[in-house]
């Protein structure tokens, strides 16, 4: 169902069935070799414009919602609208798809990577603007996706 060629390659490789999984091994594909042509590990803000230029990729016709975390940074990404809230605390974010509970939810940043650190907003990527809007087409392939199952 996902509309980018990049992910082709792994449908047949992959372990699953879902979109997310191949994502996921495209980007590992992808991450691996941007460090070594940087010859170090990359920073921050390396991973960031990395991760950045993923969702810029990724996301045209497409839904792409994650939460992301490489052991100091948890990039948080949303482009299909009212789908996943943060609540900012003291020490702290949550993030939900349904806001919970008393606390003061608040959507994500929409078709923009959002990057916390120590739980507090560190980077903010750009806007891609590629909003994901349901269609019948999708729903259907989204359907197949599952019968299979």
């Amino acid at each position: 169902m996902f509309r980018c060629p990049a992910l082709n390659p792994y449908q047949y490789v992959q372990e699953g069935c879902t979109d997310s999984e191949r994502i996921l091994c495209c980007l590992i594909d992808r991450l691996h070799p941007a460090a070594n042509a940087a010859g170090h590990e990359l920073t921050e803000e390396e991973r960031v414009w990395f991760l950045d230029s993923f969702g810029w990729e990724m996301t045209p016709g497409n839904k792409m919602n994650f939460l992301l975390y490489d052991g100091e940074l948890l990039y948080v990404h949303t482009n299909y609208a009212d789908s996943l809230y943060v609540s900012r605390l003291a020490n702290g974010a949550m993030f939900a798809t349904t806001p919970l509970g008393r606390h003061r939810w608040t959507p994500v940043v929409f078709t923009t990577l959002c990057a916390y650190k120590a739980g507090q907003l560190a980077y903010t990527g750009t806007n891609h603007g590629n909003e994901y809007i349901d269609n019948e087409a999708d729903t259907y392939f989204l359907f197949l996706d599952y019968a299979a199952l």
